[in-house]
């Protein structure tokens, strides 16, 4: 009597297949004898419930317990499967780990490159304020050597002009006493040495450029003093040094204004 295809196809041995690592499956272990007996039991008890009789050489064989092949065989599949679920697992944990470090390495450098730009945006940032600290400065030195020498000048001015006046005044107090004769002059000849002498004392002292000068100085000076009130950042000792000089060129000028003819 045929055997039935269902009655073995449960029971069917199937060749060890590789894990996706490339490792040979734990089923190379399982003994083939234990598979042969199971399934040459199951042909005879196939071959007894039809009544025939089995085969000489299918009587052949080692013979043992069934409920024990049976358990050795479902604890044997149970470790092979267990196998295979550790293994897939290892893999797919090497996987993971693999692309966490791959994102980690991404991550630190993008972090370098931030900090990369990061410091040379600072660095330029920093070297425009330094250049424009430096060109303040420079300008700040400029204003300052510019008002000195213009001080300078202001104060050699007055000290000619005082001089000026000194030698005027010197003359007007000389030709306005009684100074002796000298001998062998007349008076006629007198008068006209003294003409030439106080002559250009007066002009020189009744110059009107000088008032003209003296005046718009001052205004000057006054117009830079309001201008640097009205600003949002006024200088107080530039007001008051422009301030001392506008009273003195005002008194000069004012000076020259009674002095002229």
């Amino acid at each position: 009597m045929p055997l039935p295809a269902l009655a073995l196809a449960p029971y069917a041995w199937a060749p060890p297949t590789a894990t996706s690592s490339g490792r040979p499956a734990p089923a190379a272990a399982l003994p083939s004898r234990l598979l042969w007996q199971r399934r040459r039991r199951q042909t005879m008890a196939t071959a007894g419930a039809g009544g025939g009789q089995p085969h000489p050489e299918e009587s052949e064989g080692p013979q043992g317990d069934s409920k024990l092949q049976d358990s050795l065989v479902n604890q044997l599949q149970f470790e092979i499967g267990k196998k295979r679920v550790e293994e897939f697992v290892e893999e797919e944990a090497e996987g993971l780990k693999a692309k966490a470090e791959e994102a980690k390495e991404e991550l630190d450098k993008l972090a370098d490159l931030q900090n990369l730009r990061a410091e040379v945006a600072f660095n330029s940032a920093l070297a425009d304020i330094n250049r424009e600290a430096d060109e303040f400065e420079e300008q700040l030195r400029r204003s300052r050597e510019e008002r000195e020498a213009a001080e300078r000048d202001l104060e050699a001015w007055e000290d000619d002009v005082a001089v000026a006046r000194s030698q005027g005044q010197f003359f007007q107090s000389l030709y306005q006493t009684k100074a002796k004769r000298p001998v062998g002059l007349n008076s006629e000849q007198l008068q006209e040495r003294a003409q030439k002498v106080v002559q250009p004392a007066r002009t020189e002292m009744g110059s009107r450029l000088r008032y003209y000068l003296f005046a718009f100085l001052a205004f000057v000076l006054a117009s830079e003093v309001v201008f640097d009130l009205q600003s949002d950042a006024p200088s107080a000792l530039q007001d008051v040094i422009y301030t001392l000089l506008v009273i003195a060129l005002g008194v000069t000028a004012f000076n020259e204004r009674k002095s002229l003819p």
